[in-house]
């Protein structure tokens, strides 16, 4: 008799809104397919401590696609660049018996999963999730979104006070660590007074020039990315160059948790599905987004040849 494929799912690194939309698309298609699925709890540490659930005793529904957050939980805690601690990863997929293992993350977790490669040939396919929208290869990450959605909203809510006292000035702190992507996209949907990102030289004295210039006319508003420095430092010079008070305002990790938006339920939904159709043919890779479509980009299911060469890849557009 057959013995049915099992395969295991986790979200590693940072949280992002959508997450939850790829587990239950995987979950989903592995229903589909007769696939047994589990969720492995708490990233790649979990893996190693052998922490999951049975997804299909738990009475997985459809409402979790709307939960911000990661339901698997996630972690930061085991370095894969250890090669101890890719041993011990690959060590527990034979040990958890699975054929095949979707990793949900960003550019980090995508790091992990080549070092695991590198090690078995069980397939292994990364799904890109994270607000930073930094995934090379993935036009856009899911999360990135709803991350935007939730900067634009902070923008507009923020607007109105100023349009009601004027003449003040605030600077606005996203998330994004060193790559202003997130910040660019929320000021191209709600445009502001100044942007500042680490791609940029910082120019404090023309940010200082435009805002005092906005705040004599209405008021002002800068934005910037977390990378390029702390917010209250940031706003107390800002404010002696302009001889004005700047408030700060940091949305922080608020972010991370915000309601998914309808696009990142959708694109978290095909790509659960798509990772499920990858490994149900024995496939690894990964399933990036190109021009708002998922990409099944396919790694041959070998380890990567010892003197670095690496697999043959092939891309096949999901639309």
């Amino acid at each position: 008799m057959k013995t049915k494929m099992r395969v295991g799912v986790l979200t590693s690194g940072g949280d992002a809104p959508g997450m939850n939309a790829v587990v239950y698309g995987a979950y989903e298609a592995a229903v589909r397919r007769s696939i047994a699925i589990i969720g492995i709890n708490l990233g790649f540490a979990g893996l190693v401590a052998g922490k999951y659930v049975d997804l299909g005793e738990i009475g997985l529904g459809l409402e979790v696609i709307a939960r911000g957050g990661t339901l698997l939980g996630t972690s930061r805690s085991l370095d894969l660049r250890s090669d101890d601690a890719a041993e011990r990863c690959v060590d527990a997929l034979a040990t958890l018996g699975l054929g095949g293992l979707i990793v949900i993350g960003g550019t980090g977790s995508s790091r992990g999963v080549e070092r695991l490669r590198a090690r078995t040939a069980i397939p292994i396919v990364f799904v890109p999730a994270t607000i930073d929208n930094d995934v090379e290869g993935s036009d856009e990450t899911i999360g990135f979104d709803s991350a935007v959605n939730y900067g634009v909203a902070a923008i507009d809510d923020l607007r109105v006070t100023a349009e009601a006292l004027p003449h003040r000035a605030f600077l606005v702190e996203v998330l994004g660590a060193d790559i202003g992507r997130l910040a660019e996209a929320i000021h191209e949907a709600a445009p502001v007074d100044a942007v500042m990102t680490p791609e940029h030289p910082l120019d404090l004295d023309a940010v200082a020039s435009a805002m005092r210039d906005a705040m004599d006319r209405h008021y002002a508003i800068a934005l910037m990315t977390e990378g390029c420095g702390e917010a209250g430092e940031m706003a107390r010079r800002l404010g002696e160059l302009m001889g004005a008070r700047v408030r700060p305002s940091v949305l922080g990790h608020s972010q991370r948790g915000s309601r998914p938006s309808a696009r990142d339920r959708h694109l978290g939904l095909m790509c659960g599905r798509a990772a499920i159709d990858m490994l149900a043919t024995g496939a690894g890779g990964a399933v990036l987004v190109s021009k708002g479509v998922p990409l099944v980009q396919t790694v041959a299911r070998r380890p990567r040849d010892p003197r670095g060469t690496r697999p043959n890849r092939v891309s096949q557009s999901l639309d």
